[in-house]
């Protein structure tokens, strides 16, 4: 699917979060077809979840970070980390999650929103766009 995908868009680079379901076999054909790949890591995917897929998935890990033309993560842990697994320190780098508050900032209170789900005017709310894992 993705090699048919890549034949038909023909992108001038791939970036992929994908290790574990798709990564070394992405690495692989953007290797062979010479398309540069930058993989974004934000987490350590051999070690989320308990399984006995485990050391495939490092070896996944390890492949993905010594094929990719650059690995870009979350926090210097994470870049130390990849490098143990033989990626290149020079095509590696670190962009810290964050918000971009010229693009992302607060819009008015939507009043007629807040009444459809029931938000009073006083209660505060949190939104978290994400998951939790266990081990976190």
């Amino acid at each position: 699917m993705f090699l048919r995908l890549i034949k038909k868009i023909k992108p001038d680079i791939v970036v992929t979060y994908s290790i574990p379901t798709s990564g070394w076999q992405i690495a692989k054909i953007c290797n062979l077809l010479k398309i540069p790949i930058l993989v974004r890591v934000i987490d350590v995917s051999h070690a989320i979840r308990k399984t006995v897929f485990k050391p495939l998935v490092k070896l996944s890990e390890k492949y993905v970070f010594t094929h990719a033309n650059h690995i870009s993560t979350h926090n210097e842990a994470l870049r130390e980390y990849c490098i143990g697994l033989g990626a290149t320190p020079a095509k590696s780098s670190v962009i810290y999650p964050g918000v971009d508050m010229t693009r992302f900032f607060p819009a008015p209170t939507r009043h007629d929103l807040q009444t459809k789900m029931g938000i009073h005017p006083t209660d505060k709310v949190i939104l978290f766009m994400g998951t939790i894992f266990r081990f976190s």
